[in-house]
């Protein structure tokens, strides 16, 4: 390729996987992150270069998290270098293929992750550019030989507009990202030009379970339990292994598929991948095989460890409605078992516009701990806080607000043989999870 980029954030999950993906096809990267991390360690063993230097004449990349006043912004603009937001490079690596896009409030990375893994096995040799950490797929970002090229498109800053896709998935439309779109109007006519843009009806598919995407009048293939659904979920059974569910679709009886995941809405994200798998000409049985070996998404009720009968889980979810899934499904899938959710809220304009929603989907386990809201950037919003949101959770069994410092030992206190734990959030509380872990051996 030859050419060389700058990666402002280069650690972020949206910008490394690019990363990775530039580094397949030849190009020279480098970039700066606040902190070194696992995925920067692994850009630097591939050959990526981490320095705060703008040296030489890269293009440079940067995201909507990284504002026009950001340093290396303004070195670079009075250097007169080239720069491009995320999606823009996304667009441009994309045109020498047929983009297969995955939009949605929730199950963009569990959907584009099981489709890519599903391409790959059935030899069609996609480049995917993910979210999130699939072990599956080695890296979250690729550039292969195949002609399709997998990606989440993210409607969190309206960036998904700019992508152009052969076709796709449209999980859901939930409200979320308000800071952005100001309205729920304006986000749903965001998701509808976005479905317009799709270019092949034969190749779309979105939820049929999803009163706001049945309004939309999207051309292509609904999927769900709904009984006019085109791709009919008919049966699911939670096994302690994983899913077993079967589906219909085009008049075909697809029956006993095997999922080592947790959660009737992993089966529904499985089967849309899968029938478009189907669509593209992949082969039922390898199809079938690609699934019993997907190994799952990283922070998707990741299970950290067991140690001395307590199972520790971790679980990206921030918005209400993944969170209900979410403690429903694990309770589902452990019996009888306590499941103890330790969440951690996400920017005080999400907690603050879903406070209500918040509160009656962590009432659904046996015990809610709830410490302080991760900002992400923002600023405090005055009556926000962890605290108030413990105060709104009605339920009968346990609840407790704890300050992050002193979430370890409180945990680690409460703790008994038999319980399920699952830390809750898009920020740093994963690294709780960890510690537990640590502080049980």
């Amino acid at each position: 390729m030859g050419r060389s980029y700058y990666f402002i954030g280069i650690g972020g999950i949206g910008m490394s996987s690019l990363a990775h993906l530039l580094l397949d096809r030849g190009a020279s990267v480098s970039g700066e992150d606040s902190k070194q991390t696992p995925i920067i360690e692994a850009l630097q063993k591939r050959g990526a270069q981490i320095t705060d230097k703008l040296s030489g004449s890269p293009i440079v990349i940067y995201s909507s998290a990284i504002p026009v006043n950001h340093p290396r912004r303004i070195e670079a603009l009075q250097k007169g270098l080239k720069c491009m937001h995320r999606s823009e490079l996304l667009k441009e690596v994309m045109e020498e293929k047929r983009a297969l896009l995955v939009a949605g409030t929730h199950g963009k990375t569990s959907s584009s992750s099981l489709l890519a893994h599903m391409l790959d096995t059935c030899g069609y040799k996609p480049s995917f550019v993910i979210g999130g950490i699939a072990p599956s797929l080695i890296r979250h970002g690729r550039w292969n030989d195949g002609e399709y090229f997998v990606a989440e498109a993210d409607e969190s800053d309206g960036s998904f507009l700019n992508l152009q896709g052969y076709g796709g998935i449209i999980t859901n439309v939930e409200k979320d990202h308000l800071d952005f779109w100001k309205s729920h109007r304006a986000l749903y006519e965001g998701f509808s030009t976005f479905a317009n843009q799709l270019e092949s009806p034969e190749l779309t598919f979105w939820s049929a379970d999803d009163p706001t995407l049945r309004k939309l009048n999207i051309k292509g293939w609904s999927y769900g339990r709904a009984l006019d659904a085109d791709a009919r979920l008919t049966s699911l059974v939670q096994e302690k292994e994983g899913l077993c569910f079967s589906m219909t679709f085009q008049g075909k009886e697809i029956k006993d598929l095997f999922l080592p995941l947790v959660g009737e809405y992993q089966a529904l994200n499985c089967m849309a991948a899968f029938a478009l798998a189907m669509q593209l000409g992949c082969a039922e049985e390898r199809l079938r095989e690609g699934l019993r070996r997907f190994k799952g998404i990283k922070r998707r009720l990741e299970l950290k460890g067991v140690i001395k009968g307590i199972s520790i889980y971790d679980d990206y979810a921030h918005h209400p409605t993944a969170i209900s899934q979410m403690i429903q499904s694990l309770k589902a899938a452990v019996g009888a078992r306590r499941v103890i959710t330790i969440f951690e809220p996400h920017r005080y304009s999400r907690t603050e516009e879903m406070m209500e929603e918040f509160a009656a989907a962590l009432s659904l386990s046996n015990t809610c701990i709830i410490t302080d809201i991760y900002g992400a950037g923002e600023a405090p919003i005055k009556g926000v806080t962890g605290e108030r949101l413990y105060q709104k959770v009605d339920s009968t069994q346990a609840k407790f607000y704890v300050p992050r410092p002193e979430l370890k030992e409180k945990v680690l206190a409460y703790c008994q043989a038999g319980d399920v734990v699952v830390t809750v959030g898009a920020g740093p509380i994963t690294k709780l999870s960890d510690e537990l872990v640590e502080g049980m051996q």
